[in-house]
């Protein structure tokens, strides 16, 4: 079995397959890969090619990118785990390690997509919209490119819904659930520290 192909399809086969066979070490690998193209991402339109050079840049998302993948290895697994405990689940967090990169499948494609983005439109991709503009990126290209981030993360609530289901033993729908309760905790922590940023940015 294939994992990086077959979780398209047999998300819960191939979560099976990847604690039954011990695959803790491809998992890692999925998601320091998958963390390149998630920094690539959430550069996008930032600005901060106005800021830094291209060359950085570059250092900063290929060093950046392997350590967010490995935070998420770690932390992301381990609040999968405790989570799924509170709403009775019985995986360990080993088993999580084992499967999260699964979780990253989705972002392997996105990272491929906007690595091509990057070379065509160059500083363009990293430069930051003029008040009331939309993107800086050409109207078809910017809608194509936000049309598959959007499908991407569907499937990706898909896969880790039924990935979480697999490990702790219960529903997809508790496994939905599970990221429901950890999305709406990290956004409590983060939108005030935003807040505040911006506002101290500001003044």
């Amino acid at each position: 079995m294939n994992p990086i192909l077959t979780v398209w399809f047999k998300p819960k086969a191939t979560t099976r397959y990847m604690i039954e066979h011990n695959k803790e070490k491809l998992s890692l690998i999925l998601l320091m890969i998958a963390g390149i193209g998630g920094l690539l991402n959430a550069l996008q339109e930032t600005g901060i090619n106005s800021v830094v050079s291209p060359a950085l840049i570059a250092i900063i998302v290929l060093i950046g990118g392997p350590v967010i993948g490995l935070g998420g290895y770690y932390i992301g697994s381990w609040l999968y785990t405790v989570v799924g405990g509170w709403l009775d689940g019985s995986g360990t967090v080993q088993e999580m390690r084992k499967t999260f990169g699964l979780t990253a499948v989705t972002n392997l494609v996105l990272t491929v997509v906007v690595v091509i983005y990057v070379i065509i439109f160059g500083e363009l991709y990293f430069q930051r919209p003029e008040l009331m503009e939309v993107s800086v990126l050409p109207g078809g290209s910017a809608f194509l490119l936000g049309l598959i981030s959007f499908l991407l993360g569907v499937w990706n609530i898909v896969i880790t819904s039924k990935m979480t289901g697999v490990v702790h033993g219960f529903s997809s729908w508790k496994g939905f659930l599970v990221s429901i309760i950890l999305g709406i905790a990290i956004a409590l922590v983060t939108i005030p520290i935003v807040f505040f940023i911006t506002a101290y940015s500001i003044l």
